[in-house]
């Protein structure tokens, strides 16, 4: 494994969280576009917005606070991304607790690790299965939120 500056993981690190919390304030930016609040904004002084301007801050912001580091280490933010998805499957996490509910009822057999980031986790082709299940259906309950957000 290549030695890594604290310069260059601390950019990294100050990256995933820029993109992170920029994908995060998409739904809440949709929530203030049908608030009635937006009246007392518009007392305030701030001109109201339609939601393509909103959605369009909101990108141009995650934007231009990722594009540097992209721009000076697309490998480093690619791998990242790819830790990201890759990551094994929590104990704590609620696939996790469903499949140690599991063993404790006779149904399932985990074999438990401790990761490269001190993490108990749970290895096996029934714990993958459930973490991509559960990407899934975390993906699934943002875009439901997002649409019944959306009806008019």
């Amino acid at each position: 494994m290549k030695s890594t500056s604290p310069r260059a993981a601390a950019s990294i690190a100050v990256a995933g969280v820029a993109i992170l919390i920029a994908c995060s304030l998409l739904p809440p930016t949709r929530m203030l576009s049908n608030s009635e609040q937006g009246d007392i904004k518009h007392y305030y002084g701030y001109a109201k917005l339609t939601l393509d301007d909103q959605l369009a801050i909101v990108a141009a912001t995650g934007l231009a606070l990722a594009l540097p580091f992209a721009l000076v280490a697309p490998r480093g933010v690619g791998h990242v991304g790819w830790l990201l998805v890759g990551r094994p499957l929590h104990i704590e996490s609620l696939g996790g607790s469903i499949l140690l509910a599991a063993h404790r009822l006779g149904v399932y057999e985990p074999t438990i690790y401790i990761s490269v980031g001190a993490s108990w986790d749970l290895a096996g082709p029934a714990a993958r299965a459930v973490a991509i299940v559960g990407s899934l259906a975390e993906g699934a309950a943002l875009i439901a939120v997002w649409v019944i957000l959306h009806a008019p």
